[in-house]
């Protein structure tokens, strides 16, 4: 359910290809991270990930 309730925002986010490069690259970079058992860099990654996120949801919203 959650899936589809939140599908129209993933088609505006993942619209951009440059913001899709830069996600895939950063759940790449965290679950590199979560192999190689590194807590504090996984910690790291996923912090600056949300940020990142969180910044490029509030310029969309800031356009409407």
């Amino acid at each position: 359910v959650f899936y589809l309730m939140t599908q129209q925002g993933r088609t505006v986010y993942f619209g951009n290809p440059t913001r899709q490069e830069q996600s895939l690259r950063e759940h790449r970079e965290i679950l590199a991270a979560l192999v190689d058992r590194d807590e504090e860099r996984a910690v790291r990654l996923l912090e600056a990930h949300m940020s990142s996120a969180d910044s490029y949801w509030q310029s969309l919203v800031a356009r409407v």
